[in-house]
């Protein structure tokens, strides 16, 4: 039996690519972003952050949500409006997916800059 070549190999590999990369999907931290528009809901807060990554590969890669009911709300929504009034970064840490494909995050680190 003959074996493989190294460029079977390397097809490969670019093929299973795509598929390693969804495999890493995993709670984090976002990439610091400037929160473009908050809209509040009457179950929670959800905010558009252009220009951040998406650890949990969510369908929506710059919609993130909160609920209310989530651990903190009071003032992760609060440092959130803070920053969004001043035009300041923040990070969000990404745990989930929600149905409508928006990543849901339960805490946030703005920075001063």
């Amino acid at each position: 039996m003959r074996r493989a070549g190294p460029l079977v190999a390397l097809v490969l590999a670019a093929a299973m690519a795509p598929v390693a990369a969804l495999a890493q999907a995993s709670p984090g931290w976002t990439t610091p972003s400037v929160i473009d528009t908050v809209i509040p809901t009457e179950n929670g807060l959800i905010i558009i952050l252009p220009g951040s990554n998406n650890p949990m590969q969510c369908a929506s890669n710059t919609w993130a949500y909160i609920g209310m009911a989530d651990p903190n709300y009071p003032l992760i929504s609060s440092v959130l409006l803070t920053a969004f009034s001043q035009g300041k970064p923040v990070r969000t840490w990404q745990n989930s997916c929600d149905p409508d494909g928006r990543a849901r995050f339960v805490a946030v680190w703005a920075d001063r800059l």
